[in-house]
């Protein structure tokens, strides 16, 4: 027990005393950040590409002699598209984009041995506007 309690007393005296050496250290010299670049740059004009991945809840109905049936399936795919937009007065930009998406196809009303219909979806979509900016 005895050398326990040397040991112990011997390891805190070093933890100290290298702890207060540390205060003999010159200060380290004062570095301003950088300057950070503004993250916008809006010069009037903007062009873009844009991709990715989409999906669509299909509800398909068939009504015939007063009896109606149903199925839904969720359809997935892709997209692709692109867009412009120019600011012509301080304020106010105009822009357009064109969007497609295919969403693949899938089988519905395929029960009890029945073939079913295979349902496929693909859109094409244009957008047009004018946008006014807050400052």
């Amino acid at each position: 027990m005895k050398n326990f309690l040397l040991a112990t007393v011997a390891l805190a005296a070093f933890g100290l005393a290298t702890q207060a050496s540390a205060a003999d250290l010159a200060a380290r010299p004062y570095t301003k950040a950088p300057v950070a670049a503004p993250g916008v740059n809006w010069s009037g004009f903007y062009a873009g590409v844009m991709g990715g991945y989409g999906w669509a809840n299909t509800r398909a109905s068939v009504s015939a002699l007063g009896v109606s049936i149903s199925d839904t399936k969720t359809l997935s795919g892709w997209t692709v598209g692109g867009g412009a937009e120019y600011m012509f007065a301080p304020n106010w930009s105009a822009k357009a984009e064109y969007m497609y998406a295919d969403y693949g196809s899938e089988t519905f009303f395929a029960t009890g041995g029945a073939p079913g219909v295979d349902i496929g979806g693909t859109v094409h979509s244009v957008k047009a506007g004018i946008n006014y900016h807050f400052n």
